[in-house]
C-alpha cells in the first residue's frame, strides 16, 4: 500500500466528516483503485484506532462502533454543514463501497442483542428475512391468454399476426416481424394489444416490435401494439419504467395517467406510480416533449421540452408542471441494481421498498420530516437495507413476516 499513513489520515478525516473536497477526491480515488485486501487493512488499522485509551473493546463492538460512523456519514441527511453537502453521487458510491467491505469480507457483525434486524448469523433470523425482487413478469396477449414469463423457457414462446415472441438466454422477451414485411403488417385494420405487467417484487426487459428497449420496475406496465400504427408508436405504461426508444421518423409516444411524452429516439425514465403524487420524467439522452393531460388552460401546463440532465415534475392534481436540473444517472440507478436516496423522505423511501421486496409498511409514532442520502443495492435482502437507514440512530425497523413497522 503506497503512503498508508496518510490514508489513514484522510480516511480517518473522512469518518469525522472534517475532509476537504482535496482531501475527499484524494481518497475516493483510493478507494476505486485499491485491492479488497488494502481496503479491509484499512478497516482494520481503523477499528484499531476506535480503541481509546484504557479501553479494552471486544471485535464486534469496535467493528459496530466503525461501520455506523461510516454509515451515519453516508447515509444521513446534511444539514448543510461541512464538505460532505457537496457531494455528488460519485462520491456516495465510492463511500458506500468502503462500508459494504464489512459486510462482503464478514469484518462486521449484525448486533445479535439489541437489534431489531434480522442477523446473518442469527439462523431464526435468517428465515424471516426478505429477499430482495428477481425477474418476473406475466405476458397478457391480445386474445386475453396470459404467460408467466419468469416460469417460461428461453426460446420461442408464441407467434401471432406474423410477430414472434421469443424469451432470449438472459430473459428478455423479444417481438420479431415474421413472414411479412412492416408494410403488409400494418394494412391489417384490427389491432391487436399485448401487454407485460410486473408485480410488486418484480422486473423485466422487453424489446418491442420496433426495436425499442424497454425496463420495467415493480409493480409497472406497459400496453403497447403488436404492430405500431405507421404514423405514430404508441405505447401506455403505468409505474416506472425505462425507455431506449430505437431511432426512427415516426415518433414514439409514451402515455401515463397524466401526461404524454413524444420522441423520436432518445433514453428517459418515467415515474408514474398512482400512488406517487408527482410524475417523473427523466432525459438521458435526446430529447422529449411533456405534454400534460389536463382541460385546465394555464401557462404553467404547457407542453415542455427536456435537455440531457432534465426532470419534468407534473402534479396532475394541483396542475402543475416544473423542470429541473438533475443528476438523470440517480433517475435510473433501480435498473443499474441500486436504489438511491438523495434528500429523500422516508415515505417515499419505504414505498420503494414496499414495492421492491413485496412488503407491506406500517408506521408507529412519529418519522414524518426524516430524511436519508445514500445507496445501497437492490439485491441485499431487506434487512441489510434497513440498518442502512437504521445506523442513523433515528429511525428504527421491525420485521414480522412481510410486514415492516418503522419507528422513531
Amino acid at each position: 500500500m503506497d503512503h498508508p499513513e496518510e490514508i489513514n489520515r484522510l480516511f480517518n478525516r473522512f469518518i469525522e466528516n472534517k475532509s476537504s473536497q482535496e482531501e475527499l477526491k484524494e481518497l475516493f480515488n483510493y478507494f476505486h483503485t485499491s485491492s479488497e485486501e488494502d481496503l479491509r487493512f484499512l478497516i482494520v488499522r481503523e477499528m484499531e484506532l476506535q480503541e481509546g485509551p484504557g479501553e479494552e473493546k471486544g471485535e464486534e463492538v469496535k467493528m459496530q462502533d466503525l461501520y455506523r460512523q461510516i454509515s451515519a456519514t453516508i447515509n444521513t441527511k446534511s444539514s448543510g454543514k461541512g464538505c460532505i453537502a457537496q457531494w455528488n453521487r460519485w462520491h456516495v458510491s465510492a463511500a458506500a463501497a468502503v462500508a459494504i467491505i464489512f459486510i462482503a469480507t464478514g469484518l462486521y457483525l449484525w448486533n445479535r442483542t439489541t437489534s431489531p434486524i434480522p442477523t446473518a448469523g442469527d439462523k431464526k433470523a435468517q428465515t424471516s428475512d426478505i429477499q430482495p425482487g428477481t425477474n418476473k413478469a406475466v405476458l397478457t396477449l391480445a386474445d386475453g391468454k396470459k404467460i408467466a414469463l419468469d416460469d417460461a423457457k428461453a426460446g420461442h414462446l408464441v407467434q401471432l399476426s406474423g410477430i414472434s415472441v421469443t424469451k432470449t438466454a438472459d430473459g428478455q422477451i423479444v417481438y420479431n416481424m415474421q413472414n411479412a414485411g412492416p408494410d403488409k403488417l400494418c394494412q391489417q385494420k384490427e389491432v391487436h394489444y399485448n401487454s407485460i405487467t410486473t408485480p410488486a417484487g418484480g422486473q423485466f426487459q422487453v424489446i418491442l416490435p420496433d426495436g425499442t428497449k424497454v425496463w420495467l420496475n415493480a409493480a409497472s406496465g406497459i400496453r403497447f401494439p403488436m404492430v405500431f400504427n405507421p404514423e405514430e408508436r404508441k405505447v401506455e405504461m403505468t409505474g416506472e419504467v425505462y425507455f431506449e426508444v430505437a431511432a426512427k421518423k415516426i415518433p414514439f409516444v409514451v402515455s401515463t395517467r397524466g401526461q404524454d411524452v413524444e420522441v423520436l429516439g432518445t433514453h428517459f425514465n418515467i415515474n408514474a406510480y398512482p400512488e406517487e403524487k408527482d410524475i417523473r420524467t427523466t432525459l438521458l439522452e435526446g430529447r422529449v416533449r411533456v405534454s400534460p393531460k389536463t382541460t385546465v388552460k394555464s401557462s404553467a401546463l404547457r407542453s415542455q421540452i427536456l435537455k440531457p440532465g432534465e426532470q419534468s415534475v407534473n402534479n396532475p392534481n394541483t396542475h402543475s408542471l416544473s423542470v429541473h436540473t438533475v443528476d438523470a444517472e440517480e433517475a435510473i440507478a433501480w435498473k443499474n441494481g441500486l436504489l438511491v436516496f438523495n434528500d429523500t423522505d422516508i415515505g417515499t423511501i419505504m414505498r420503494q421498498i414496499s414495492r421492491w421486496y413485496n412488503v407491506d409498511v406500517e408506521y408507529v409514532g412519529d418519522v414524518k420530516g426524516k430524511q436519508f442520502a445514500g445507496s445501497v443495492s437492490r439485491y441485499d435482502n431487506v434487512s441489510q437495507v434497513l440498518a442502512m437507514l437504521e445506523s442513523t440512530g433515528v429511525i428504527h425497523f421491525k420485521i414480522e413476516g412481510r410486514r415492516i413497522t418503522v419507528m422513531p
